[in-house]
């Protein structure tokens, strides 16, 4: 087996040619082109569709030459030996194919076996779970980096409170007792907004809550309905859990209410089922303390009408899923059809888009200490801003100095982890491509 550095590519982005991967290879291009020092190659199941994401690539950036430095790889998500040989030739590898619970399982193999790093934009904590029970003790022992959910699911939520425990810490020498993430405004790029010129967006993430819906659905469930269930019981023997406060008032997630800390009104957040687990998983394993206790939902500003509809709106949704598990499904396919085709090209008007993410964290003591942390993303977070936290990500892994920042910070060396391992070595590469993060 290779090193990491004795190998041919930084990173392979693995389907490259949905619409996901599409904004990521446009991420690439524009920040890493083909004649800087990152070396890059796109792979997917179809030579002529990548063929054609590469004439995209290069009538974006103005330059046809590039084209020539930038490799195509064919592989299927189901062919163990052309995935092991993807693995061979990469230090890190950014899967954007999904659903993961069908088609995600083999990569993470192939890159445990191959000494590959590995990183991905999941939201399916089942799956997530699955791998931690399969692969994790490997990974380890290889030195394999593992780290799912790196886009908007779940890098605001878990880099947010890793980054305000951190300064609960430097600033008033605490630890953080109680700490709750939360989705603020957020507004598409003009290029997804207008719908003649492409599908639906959001194919990827409907397709993986149909998934969830029907394979599995027993597991799934309680997944969902265990507050620390991306913890193993084998790292439960390991070391003590936190304080079992996350397991108290499941249902408070669906109430409208109002956090004094941060002045505004708060609801339901959907995605807080996936976050709030990986929050949890990384308060273990980088050590937040025994009180810690995280909760996600979404602000509204001095909206509170806004924030009793949103509550009631996803609790209806949530009947409609969770009881009739098959007519959910069905009735989700009709209304919200999945994207088929390519995203349009960027107009010439171009107007990005933007999400703002607030971290509010309160100390331990009788006399508790307030950190707040507002991030405010430039662009759209379901594509753009999602590609850049998962390729960001995987570069961290792929460059051997920011790798050795980041296991000497975190004090890990493989396994299957969490975005927040990745510490201030993501927070430093994020605020270079302008995400600002604002401190009080």
């Amino acid at each position: 087996m290779s090193t990491n550095s004795e190998r041919e590519f930084q990173v392979v982005l693995f389907g490259a040619t949905g619409w996901t991967g599409v904004h990521a290879v446009e991420y690439l291009a524009e920040n890493y082109p083909p004649s800087s020092n990152i070396k890059w190659a796109l792979a997917s199941r179809s030579l002529e569709k990548l063929k054609v994401i590469k004439a995209r690539m290069c009538n974006l950036l103005g330059k046809e030459s590039w084209g020539e430095n930038v490799e195509l790889i064919v592989a299927d998500s189901m062919d163990d030996a052309a995935l092991a040989d993807i693995c061979r030739r990469t230090s890190a590898v950014a899967s954007v194919v999904g659903p993961y619970a069908l088609y995600g399982e083999p990569l993470v193999r192939a890159c445990v076996e191959q000494g590959t790093h590995y990183v991905d934009i999941t939201g399916e904590p089942q799956w997530i779970k699955k791998m931690i029970k399969k692969y994790g003790e490997t990974a380890k022992r290889n030195g394999v980096f593992v780290i799912p959910s790196t886009g908007f699911d779940s890098v605001p939520s878990d880099l947010g409170t890793f980054l305000v425990v951190q300064r609960m810490k430097e600033k008033y020498g605490k630890e953080c007792k109680f700490v709750r993430g939360y989705n603020g405004n957020a507004k598409q790029n003009n290029r997804l907004q207008n719908k003649k010129n492409g599908p639906k967006p959001m194919g990827g993430t409907l397709a993986s809550v149909h998934t969830m819906m029907t394979k599995n659905k027993d597991e799934f469930l309680k997944v969902i309905f265990e507050p620390y269930s991306l913890i193993s019981k084998a790292e439960r023997k390991q070391q003590p859990l936190m304080q079992h406060a996350d397991r108290k008032f499941w249902l408070t997630p669906f109430m409208a209410g109002y956090d004094k800390d941060l002045g505004q009104y708060t609801s339901h957040f959907p995605m807080s089922w996936v976050n709030e687990k990986t929050v949890r998983r990384s308060a273990y394993l980088l050590g937040y303390g025994t009180s810690f206790s995280y909760r996600e939902g979404t602000c509204t500003g001095s909206d509170f009408f806004k924030a009793v509809t949103i509550t009631l709106v996803f609790f209806l949704i949530y009947v409609l899923i969770f009881l009739p598990f098959e007519a959910g499904a069905s009735i989700l396919k009709v209304i919200a059809p999945l994207p088929s085709q390519l995203p349009p090209e960027k107009p010439e008007d171009y107007k990005p888009g933007y999400f703002e993410w607030y971290t509010v964290a309160t100390s331990v003591g009788r006399n508790p200490n307030i950190v707040r942390l507002h991030m405010l993303f430039p662009d759209d977070p379901g594509y753009t801003e999602t590609s850049k936290m998962m390729l960001e990500s995987a570069l961290c892994l792929a460059l051997p100095e920011v790798l050795e920042e980041v296991k000497e910070e975190s004090q890990m060396h493989g396994g299957v982890l969490t975005p927040a391992v990745l510490g201030n070595s993501l927070y430093r590469r994020l605020e270079e491509k302008n995400v600002k993060f604002s401190f009080s």
